[in-house]
Parts: C-alpha cells; structure tokens; sequence
C-alpha cells in the first residue's frame, strides 16, 4: 500500500482553499450588487424597511455557516450607511432585514 505524501494533500488542501475563498468573494459581490439594487429601486424608498432573501441555492457558501465574516462584511458595510440591520440564518438562506426609519437616523440628526 503507498501511503499519499503529506506534501500533495497539502497542495489539495491549500488549492481548495483558495477556491473556496474565491467563490465566497464572488458570492459576496453578487449578493451586495442585489442589495444595492434593492435599495436604489425609488418603489422602496418609501417603505422605511424591506427584507432581503438570500437563497442557499443562489449563495451556497454564504449561507453556511462556514463564512460568517463575509455576512459580518455586510451587516457593517449598511450599518455604517446608517441602516438598522437585522441578520436571520436559516437553514436554507439568510434573511436580510433592513430599516431607514429607526432611531439611529433621528439620533445622528441632532
């Protein structure tokens, strides 16, 4: 029996790494390239919140729970827009609740 050298697993498991890595980043763009469209439409404008799905079948590595920096990128990225954000994990998308009317907005008025 020959026995794998350590050597070429870890060239496998480095590969595979950086693939992954690769496609969240390119899940990411896509997922806040759908959220801003959504918040440019002027039909949402008035509503003061929407939620936004985000589908395990559209954003496989996202929804897992084996990339929770990319969703921490999100939520930080609206919050500092100045938008409540409210993150549900569910076990087959992420659910995106966005609110412009909350108390944050009237407090950096004044």
């Amino acid at each position: 029996m020959i026995i794998p050298k350590a050597t070429f697993l870890q060239q496998t498991y480095l590969k595979n790494k950086n693939d992954i890595h690769i496609r969240l980043k390119n899940e990411y763009t896509v997922a806040m390239s759908s959220i801003v469209s959504m918040l440019r439409l002027p039909v949402n404008h008035k509503l003061g919140r929407i939620c936004i799905l985000l589908p395990a079948e559209k954003f496989p590595l996202l929804v897992s729970t084996t990339s929770p920096e990319y969703l921490g990128e999100i939520r930080r990225k609206l919050e500092n827009a100045g938008y409540l954000v409210e993150v549900n994990l569910q076990v087959d998308a992420v659910r995106l609740s966005l609110d412009w009317t909350g108390e944050t907005q009237k407090d950096d008025q004044h």
